[in-house]
């Protein structure tokens, strides 16, 4: 994403910004979900963990082929699919 901002904003104000609005929209739906009775509090505490898991790992390989985050011990690669 730094890349495509590249000369249209500094990415410095940009990038947490549009973080800081996705993380917004996201915990404004999940309550609402809560207080529609659509969705069990539980089931929402579970997607939210889930997401931070996801985002965590995203960050943990940035700009890698999935392979290498995906090693068997004993350094062997396998393919992601």
């Amino acid at each position: 994403m730094r890349r495509r901002l590249d000369g249209e904003c500094d990415p410095a104000l940009c990038v947490p910004v549009i973080q800081l609005v996705v993380c917004t929209l996201a915990a404004v739906t999940s309550l609402s979900r809560i207080a529609d009775n659509m969705h069990h509090p539980a089931d929402v505490a579970c997607g939210a963990a889930l997401g931070v898991i996801v985002a965590l790992w995203n960050v943990r390989c940035p700009y890698r082929a999935a392979t290498t985050c995906n090693a068997r011990p004993g350094g062997v690669e396998r393919p992601l699919f």
